[in-house]
């Protein structure tokens, strides 16, 4: 359910760098830098509400962490992270694109950074357009999208990490005065994080302790990153145009937060696994929660397989757009385990990968 509709991420990376940031003070090695201390320096909702927007109407997806996936890659990228934010219940279909990537060194990405210009998975084919100067080196430019959706972009470079933030609406294209706006307090934030005064904050510990303990991934693939998500990221991904009718549901079967892991999956190349949880008020709630993904499974012509050992109320599919998604009900807790290439075709290797952590980790987990 939590991947039924298909998450639209546009191949936009943030990239930090160039020859001008060499006056950026950097006392942190780069080495050092989590995936999730750079998702830290990312935009946040309480960014969007001081700059006048309303955070009851701006809800997040799921965070990416991009480590040896994903493109395009230019010389010297270490990773990057992505974080969307949806406008729920607008006609115009907005939404915010963030992309944050760090590079080896700041001469690394001093070089990628003038090369999107002309990559033909980036900003080849757009429009430039003005904007105020923004981090060591910025540039604007907008698309218009397959689907009609207008996009403004400024991508921008601090340090050794290079950015991108997009604007996308179905009405009209965003003024560049907005996008700096929207960028000025992630570049302070990256140069906190290059000073090693930003780190990113640890994970509830109540919940950290339902995630998958290390023996049971030890099949699956390198940690990409971990994070934890509110019940809105659910309800934009499992509700789709229902978004604010699934964040009620949740809201009434007592699920109040989530954590969440991302997984390389050594089995295949390009190949991501996730595991979410969250828990709800009694073991009927969490029942009839993974009830509702076969319902949805159903609609939407999903496949199915036997859900294994995890338990009377699970549901194994997967899904039109490719996912294999495993969830369960485990007592008090649901468990989803999902499946994919985020970047091309996923591979049916999924299969093994997603039914073999899910039933450790059910296994792990108490019976409350």
């Amino acid at each position: 359910m939590r991947h039924a509709v298909a998450v639209i991420v546009g191949v936009a990376i943030l990239v930090f760098a160039g020859l001008s940031g060499a006056a950026q003070s950097t006392t942190v090695p780069l080495s050092r830098i989590t995936p999730e201390d750079l998702l830290a320096a990312g935009l946040t909702r309480a960014d969007l509400k001081s700059l006048g927007a309303d955070p009851d109407k701006w809800w997040p997806e799921f965070p990416q962490f991009n480590v040896g996936i994903g493109g395009p890659i230019l010389p010297g990228m270490r990773f990057y992270v992505t974080q969307t934010f949806r406008q729920v219940g607008d006609p115009a279909r907005r939404r915010i694109e963030v992309a944050l990537s760090l590079y080896g060194d700041t001469r690394a990405a001093g070089r990628a950074f003038p090369a999107y210009a002309d990559h033909p998975q980036a900003d080849k084919g757009t429009t430039t357009v003005v904007g105020p100067s923004t981090g060591d080196e910025s540039r604007y430019f907008t698309r218009t999208t397959n689907d009609g959706l207008r996009v403004t972009s400024v991508r921008f470079r601090t340090g050794p990490v290079i950015g991108r933030i997009a604007v996308l609406s179905q009405s009209e294209y965003e003024q560049g005065a907005t996008l700096a706006r929207y960028a000025e307090p992630v570049v302070q934030r990256i140069r906190a994080l290059l000073r090693g005064q930003l780190k990113a904050p640890a994970l509830p510990a109540a919940r950290a302790r339902l995630l998958p303990p290390a023996a049971t991934a030890s099949g699956v693939g390198p940690v990409l990153g971990a994070a934890a998500v509110p019940m809105e990221a659910w309800a934009v991904e499992a509700g789709g145009d229902d978004a604010l009718k699934t964040l009620a549901l949740l809201r009434q079967i007592g699920a109040t937060d989530s954590v969440m892991r991302r997984y390389g999956l050594r089995a295949a190349v390009g190949h991501i696994v996730e595991a979410a949880v969250f828990q709800v008020k009694d073991t009927a709630s969490g029942a009839a929660w993974v009830d509702d993904t076969v319902r949805a499974g159903k609609e939407s012509k999903g496949r199915f397989f036997a859900a294994g050992k995890t338990g009377k109320h699970a549901t194994f599919l997967q899904w039109p757009n490719g996912t294999y998604e495993i969830q369960f009900a485990k007592g008090h807790v649901v468990g989803d385990v999902i499946c994919k290439a985020p970047f091309g075709k996923t591979s049916s290797v999924c299969e093994a990968a997603v039914r073999q952590l899910g039933e450790r980790w059910f296994a792990a987990l108490p019976s409350r």
